[in-house]
């Protein structure tokens, strides 16, 4: 849907004389966020051209001292709106600036006013559509500026809109707020208020006003700051009014904008982009010029990348690889240790014997019979989750580094697998550079140890350095010539914020559009190729066009902030304040990630939606069971309450048993926590009766 899509709908009736249409945000918009991110633009030229020229107040402040003396000329002013004129004149008294310096200052306004322009595609036909049927349209505006400044503005849009009639607040003293401005125009055109049609975004300026006048209205849709931007916008700020304006103007200027759009756009972009930005600025500082990003996640990452290669100076070479935990690790094992059983004996979330069996590269039968009898009874089936709190793993380690010949069966397949990686990572260029950069999402980063296990068997002076978004603990594995470089997330730093939240959300906002790396082999011709599982179903639910509109932020962010080489950017502020939201989504948010295909195992095994919508009764079977049961039905606890609804949302959200159970042991402060949730609780209940209300009227 346009978010101007009711343009298309115009009244043609022979009542209509004179199509009336608001200019800002109905026919052109801006760059930036907010009107007032021009002023944030001429505070950033104002430091570049006139650091010599003015006031250390003025050159720091100006924006303020922008906004300030629009603010006073208003106040000092007899007439409806002012001029800009008046504005500068005000300026200029405050603080002493002579005539030559407030004529460059006007002068570089509408110069960035002009760079901020962008027409609006829907309103813009429909106005073409209009003159070329030989009606009348005029343009009304509540603006400052000259009207011969925005006539040049218009024909940015279209040439043919600088020769229609522009009525300007700032030129006859009257504004639209008041009706004024519309019995102006409605005498100058000679028509009655019946006999136009006006067209605007504000509420009251174009809507209630020219009503209230009998005239007839077609509302536009205004485009505000979203649930995300909101997140982190900072008016005065250039970086944060070009980050939201890109994301604004996207939901404004794209046709079929929904809700995984915005969260692409709006969410996911500009967290993934600032990280590949400082990946790629951290490689130039390192001397790093390949740079693999790795499969799944590296998939738009590398396209965001590709993005944002073209803003530095710097030789890249930039590619896409297949590596993945499972047939990495398998690779990495010479001689099978403690080392290597930490990860065999890992839950994702939970494990099974024949999950073990197959990181252990052997047949899972074999292995069970080999198996001391307590152990076999402790197991009583292959399939079933091991309680990883018992003493099982225990005695099956003991047990697997007493079996010589499950150590050498061992040895013997993991040098086999060793040379298939080995063959692929040759066919990649893996070894035509040094040192090599690895991208990733990142967290325990083990796997980025086995591959240095495996390159050094092959080469041993190859350095590897790892660049991820988050690092959740180190290894003892990490060196000189085996680096990890954190960007938000860094081991103890970061991670209180967020709970959890952000190492499965992080992997749903750069899913992959193909199945994970099960290992590697020879294709017709020769070449080694990764072998992929079977498709997640990423493809089916969206992931392409998700990551299209990720590209798509990203490139009008560039293009924004190009003219502004220094800019001071805040990608890290910008995420960790985006990523708040992971641990109270609202509702668009959890629906959009939530309901993505995803395994917390990267075989894919238990395949399904990541925060799924819990029944009633799934909602007290959470409630019951233990923390290992809970990861094998929600991913993302805050987007499964989120989703659910009714008494499931109500008890999965407030916790209520925990509450009583506070009681129970320390009555006071039991109290205390159910008077503070009285108000949390009527509006879950008045959501309830909404909803019930809404099911009985669909009936």
């Amino acid at each position: 849907m346009k978010p101007h899509e009711n343009l298309s709908d115009f009244s043609t009736s022979s009542e209509t004389i004179l199509y009336s249409f608001d200019i800002f945000d109905t026919v052109i918009t801006r760059k930036t966020a907010t009107p007032k991110g021009v002023f944030a633009a001429m505070a950033y030229r104002i430091g570049e051209q006139y650091r010599d020229v003015l006031s250390p107040q003025i050159l720091e402040d100006f924006y303020l001292l922008r906004i300030d003396a629009e603010k006073r000329a208003r106040q000092k002013s007899s007439r409806q709106d002012i001029t800009f004129e008046d504005i500068y004149r005000e300026l200029g008294e405050r603080y002493a600036l002579d005539d030559n310096i407030l004529e460059s200052l006007k002068n570089l306004e509408i110069e960035m006013e002009r760079e901020m322009i962008l027409p609006i595609p829907a309103t813009v036909e429909r106005i073409g559509r209009h003159l070329d049927e030989g009606r009348r349209v005029v343009f009304v505006s509540n603006m400052y500026l000259p009207t011969e400044i925005i006539r040049t503005f218009l024909a940015i849009a279209d040439e043919r809109f600088a020769e229609c009639p522009v009525y300007m607040s700032s030129k006859v003293g009257l504004v639209k707020t008041t009706g004024d401005l519309f019995r102006y125009v409605a005498e100058q055109e000679g028509v009655e208020f019946s006999q136009i049609l006006h067209v605007g975004d504000d509420r009251i300026t174009d809507v209630l006003a020219p009503q209230k006048l009998g005239i007839r209205v077609e509302p536009v849709h205004k485009e505000t700051l979203g649930p995300y931007e909101e997140r982190y916008f900072k008016e005065p700020f250039l970086f944060y009014q070009l980050a939201a304006g890109a994301a604004k103007n996207m939901r404004l200027l794209t046709e079929d904008f929904g809700p995984n759009e915005r969260v692409a756009a709006s969410f996911a972009a500009p967290v993934c982009f600032g990280f590949v930005r400082d990946v790629l600025e951290n490689a130039k500082r390192h001397g790093v010029h390949r740079l693999y990003f790795v499969a799944r996640e590296g998939q738009i990452l590398l396209r965001l990348a590709n993005v944002a290669a073209q803003t530095l100076d710097w030789d890249f070479d930039l590619r896409y690889i297949h590596l993945s935990r499972f047939p990495i690790r398998v690779a990495s094992v010479f001689h099978l240790t403690e080392r290597e059983l930490d990860w065999v004996f890992r839950p994702s979330p939970v494990l099974t014997f024949r999950q073990i069996a197959a990181r252990l590269l052997v047949d899972s039968d074999w292995l069970y019979e080999r198996q001391p009898r307590d152990i076999q009874t402790r197991i009583p089936s292959q399939d079933e989750p091991i309680d990883a709190e018992g003493p099982v793993f225990t005695l099956l380690k003991r047990s697997f580094l007493q079996d010589e010949d499950l150590l050498k069966l061992n040895a013997d397949r993991s040098a086999s697998e060793r040379e298939k990686v080995l063959n692929y990572l040759k066919g990649r260029g893996f070894f035509e550079d040094n040192p090599v950069g690895l991208v990733d999402m990142g967290w325990t980063t083990t796997t980025q140890d086995a591959l240095y296990k495996i390159v050094c068997s092959h080469n041993p002076s190859l350095e590897l350095v790892g660049y991820y978004f988050g690092v959740l603990h180190g290894t003892p594995y990490s060196k000189h010539t085996n680096r990890k470089i954190p960007y938000l997330l860094q081991p103890k730093l970061g991670w209180a914020a967020f709970g959890s939240a952000p190492v499965t959300c992080m992997e749903l906002l750069a899913q992959g559009t193909h199945g994970t790396t099960v290992g590697y082999d020879q294709d017709d011709e020769g070449n080694w190729v990764a072998l992929l599982g079977p498709d997640p179903g990423t493809k089916a639910w969206g992931v392409e066009r998700f990551h299209d509109e990720m590209e798509c932020w990203c490139r009008l962010y560039v293009e924004y902030s190009k003219p502004f080489p220094q800019l001071c950017e805040s990608f890290k502020e910008l995420s960790a304040n985006t990523l708040t939201l992971l641990n109270d989504p609202n509702r668009e948010l959890a629906e959009v990630l939530g309901s993505i295909p995803f395994s917390g195992d990267q075989n894919d095994e238990a395949l399904g939606e990541v925060a799924p919508p819990f029944s009633l009764s799934d909602a007290l079977r959470f409630i019951a069971s233990p923390q290992e049961v809970r990861k094998t039905m929600t991913g993302w606890t805050e987007a499964s309450m989120e989703r659910s609804s009714g008494l499931s949302h109500l008890l999965l959200r407030e916790y209520w048993w925990h509450t009583l159970s506070r009681m129970v042991l320390h009555p006071r402060v039991g109290l205390d926590a159910l008077k503070e949730k009285k108000q949390v609780w009527r509006d879950a209940l008045g959501r309830m009766k909404q909803q019930m209300i809404g099911k009985r009227k669909g009936k």
